[in-house]
């Protein structure tokens, strides 16, 4: 079966990074319809973080396919990976109840855009230390066959 890690690791980057720079476009101008795009792609990047935390969690196995990987780097990889995929889902959470808040809206508010940049925070140096795992480590990595063997 197909490591679906690597491909899956970005997807979650990019639709918190969209939705962030549209929750910052509402700031500015209250456009309902980016606020819709907005709370889609936040929830997308929780579902798909999900997937990807397991399909990582599922290969750790197979992350020495030639090379050596430092166990120590794989853990911290990995408790970053279940942080940022918790921080992700309080943020989903907290955005829900900020679009419903009747109480105190405001503090609502600062409390998931506080998660949204503490997500994209942790989704960015989780994603800095998958690559310095294969980069720097040769995680899930093949040596290349010398020819003629």
């Amino acid at each position: 079966m197909p490591n679906l890690h690597p491909p899956l690791s970005g997807i979650p980057f990019a639709l918190l990074s969209l939705a962030l720079l549209l929750e910052l476009l509402c700031m500015w101008r209250e456009y309902s319809g980016l606020k819709t795009v907005a709370r889609v792609n936040l929830r997308a990047a929780a579902i798909i973080s999900i997937a990807t935390f397991f399909s990582g969690y599922f290969e750790a196995d197979s992350a020495s396919v030639s090379f050596s990987v430092p166990e120590d780097a794989l853990a911290t990889h990995f408790v970053y990976g279940r942080a940022s995929m918790c921080i992700l889902l309080l943020t989903v959470a907290a955005e829900y109840l900020a679009a419903r808040a009747t109480h105190y809206p405001m503090l609502f508010r600062l409390l998931y855009y506080s998660l949204l940049l503490a997500s994209m925070a942790l989704l960015s140096w989780t994603g800095w230390l998958g690559g310095e795992l294969v980069f720097t480590h040769g995680a899930g990595v093949t040596a290349p066959i010398p020819p003629g063997t």
